[in-house]
């Protein structure tokens, strides 16, 4: 890959029509960004992506139960599976800190799980390039990002669970206990209640357990939001796999949003091919002061569903589609994923209340305003997402998380001249 000045693109005409966004707010003149792109792709670890990045806290190697150090293996495939990224397992692969349990939380169970993480190193993987002043392979792209823009190396998951709630302490700073992805067959999910019992919980969430969320309170500042969960392709299996990640239940089910007369037209999850088409709805003003972009299964980089290649090429075209409209003047891009997939990392995550935080994922920052080259290691998680959004907007926070977590603005210069998006443009 090689960074270029950017080319035209003509526009497409979308599939969708939801309702345009309204002339955006003039930006402050303390914070030159009125508009947030939040890209979140799946089940990555940093170690598992960045482990030998010059300048972050990697590794290549890791400890095992047994006290023997193992390296960290190049992938076995480019949709290695590691195991599970369940509460349970996660949980027994933290060891109170020690972060010496993978093998065990990860070790297979079941006759073909056992099998398929034999052959793949199972949590010991990683992608990062075996020469790091050479990027190549798969997370090409994220490191070459990362290099023009800021790489947070103490970025956490917010729950030491799998993908929903994570999901939700992202776009309302509290999953209300939830610490597992729904039942689709009985539309429940597992809660974390207030006397540390595991419990069932219908999936979806009252306005009384989940108050507010940063949708309700950029509408109530005057402000907008989109929120697009890819629709699955045309290979008859995605269909499938998407009903089964049911990844767009995470706001789906927070009443609170579902809720919002906006709601059907700022919730898009009828358009595929994102990467594609983004240019013609960015084009058509349809995104918001906040917009949220979620990929389909082939594109997300979920283990054993989505190539990290593919998936790393799908992010490159959605953030050049961003790159080259109208918005980048004034606008921030925020890269991360969403839990860590069962793949090994180092750093033992700070337990900031009963639901974590969990473990580190990368979070890849571009704007005009990033600094260049940083690697950043503020602590921050995914509730951080909403507090920036909350800096920028002068809005409230909606629970303790967002409260006490950084607001990312550490990673920006705002005084610097704005750079120009050929830095960050890349082709494949």
């Amino acid at each position: 890959m090689s960074s270029t000045t950017a080319p035209s693109t003509s526009a497409t005409t979308p599939t969708t029509t939801p309702v345009p966004t309204p002339p955006a707010p003039v930006a402050t003149k303390t914070f030159p960004i009125d508009h947030v792109f939040i890209i979140f792709k799946e089940n990555h670890t940093f170690d598992n992506y960045f482990g030998n990045y010059p300048g972050a806290d990697g590794s290549m190697t890791a400890k095992d139960s047994t006290g023997a150090t193992r390296p960290l293996e190049g992938p076995f495939t480019d949709i290695d599976y590691p195991g599970s990224n369940a509460w349970d397992a996660a949980h027994t692969d933290y060891d109170q800190g020690a972060m010496d349990h993978f093998d065990l939380g990860e070790d297979g169970k079941g006759f073909w799980s056992s099998i398929i993480t034999t052959i793949m190193h199972g949590a010991f993987v990683t992608y990062a390039p075996v020469t790091p002043n050479a990027p190549a392979g798969p997370v090409q792209y994220y490191w070459e990002i990362a290099q023009q823009g800021v790489l947070c190396d103490r970025y956490f998951t917010s729950a030491m669970a799998p993908s929903t709630p994570n999901h939700m302490y992202a776009i309302a700073a509290t999953s209300g206990g939830s610490i597992a992805n729904e039942d689709v067959s009985t539309k429940t999910t597992t809660v974390l209640d207030a006397s540390g019992n595991l419990v069932s919980h219908p999936a979806h969430f009252s306005t009384s357990e989940i108050t507010t969320a940063l949708p309700n309170e950029l509408e109530k500042a005057g402000k907008t939001w989109f929120y697009y969960q890819e629709h699955a392709g045309s290979n008859p299996l995605e269909p499938f796999l998407d009903s089964l990640m049911d990844n767009d239940q995470s706001i789906v089910n927070i009443d609170v949003i579902a809720g919002l007369p906006s709601f059907q037209t700022r919730f898009v999850n009828s358009q595929s091919d994102l990467h594609v088409m983004l240019p013609s709805l960015l084009n058509a003003g349809l995104v918001g002061n906040v917009t949220y972009i979620k990929p389909g299964p082939f594109h997300c980089e979920h283990p054993a569903i989505g190539g990290v290649g593919d998936g790393a090429d799908w992010t490159r075209q959605v953030v050049n589609a961003i790159g080259q409209s109208s918005y980048w003047d004034h606008c921030a891009i925020l890269i991360t994923w969403d839990d860590y997939g069962g793949f090994y990392d180092h750093v033992a995550p700070p337990q900031v209340d009963k639901m974590g935080l969990g473990f580190r994922v990368p979070c890849i920052i571009v704007s005009p305003y990033a600094k260049k080259g940083v690697v950043d290691h503020t602590q921050y998680e995914h509730s951080s997402l909403c507090k920036f959004a909350e800096t920028l907007f002068g809005l409230p926070a909606m629970t303790a998380r967002d409260a006490a977590s950084a607001d990312m603005t550490n990673a920006f210069d705002f005084t610097q001249t704005p750079r120009a998006f050929s830095e960050f443009y890349f082709t494949k």
